[in-house]
C-alpha cells in the first residue's frame, strides 16, 4: 500500500471555511476512487497548518487520484491554502 502526505498552510481564520465548503465534501469523491483505503487529516487551529493524509491499494491508483487532489487543492487555494510538501511513502505496517 501507499500513503500521500500533503502538508498545507493556510490563514487560521480559513481553516474551518476551507475544512467545510472543500476537504470535506471532496472527501466523498475520493473515498469512492478505485483503489482508496483511508484518509486522515490533522489541523493545528492556531497557525493554520493542516496535514492529511491517504492511503491506497497500490501506487497506480494512488496517481490515478492525482487530478482530484489538483482540483481540491486548486479550489481551497483560492481561499488561502497553500501546500507546503506532499511525500509518498510506502506502508510497511497495518493495524
Amino acid at each position: 500500500m501507499f500513503a500521500r502526505v500533503t502538508t498545507a498552510q493556510c490563514p487560521p481564520d480559513k481553516l474551518e471555511e476551507i475544512a467545510h465548503r472543500i476537504l470535506t465534501p471532496s472527501l466523498e469523491a475520493v473515498k469512492r476512487s478505485p483503489g482508496f483505503k483511508d484518509a486522515l487529516s490533522f489541523v493545528d487551529t492556531a497557525t493554520g497548518k493542516i496535514v492529511m493524509n491517504t492511503v491506497w491499494e497500490t501506487e497506480a491508483a494512488m496517481q490515478a487520484s492525482d487530478a482530484l487532489r489538483k482540483e481540491v487543492l486548486g479550489q481551497a487555494a483560492s481561499l488561502g491554502l497553500v501546500v507546503v510538501s506532499t511525500e509518498v511513502y510506502n506502508t510497511v505496517t497495518r493495524s
